[in-house]
């Protein structure tokens, strides 16, 4: 794998509270991450989708973050190459899951969207 610097990819990250279940205690828009890690992008999907990929995820009471699942993905192949972003969504799960929040109360429900602008390398 080829570790490319996170933000050099990611164009927003916005948490869209409220797009839980319903029976989830969603997380305050107020708990923001404490730290973040970069996404290790696979070498073939480097450059080739632009689009979002929504994830949900529980926050511990201790801050670690468990049951990272992708909810939504509209990523498009852009340029020559894999027309698969199935790694590059399982790319972002793992960062996700490295995330830490502050320790809280009660455990909650989060749901993130990535959005990547890629342009093909000539």
């Amino acid at each position: 794998m080829l570790t490319r610097p996170f933000a050099a990819f990611l164009l927003a990250i916005s948490p869209m509270v409220g797009a839980c279940a319903e029976k989830a205690n969603v997380c305050s828009d107020m708990v923001k991450p404490l730290t973040t890690n970069d996404v290790e992008f696979p070498h073939r999907t480097d450059y080739q989708f632009s689009g979002s990929v929504t994830v949900r995820y529980s926050v511990q009471n201790d801050g670690s973050i468990a049951n990272v699942t992708v909810v939504g993905s509209s990523l498009q192949p852009i340029g020559r190459g894999s027309r698969d972003s199935s790694e590059l969504e399982a790319a972002i799960v793992d960062a996700v899951s490295s995330w830490k929040y502050p320790p809280m109360r009660a455990a909650c429900e989060e749901t993130t969207t990535f959005t990547f602008q890629s342009k093909v390398r000539k």
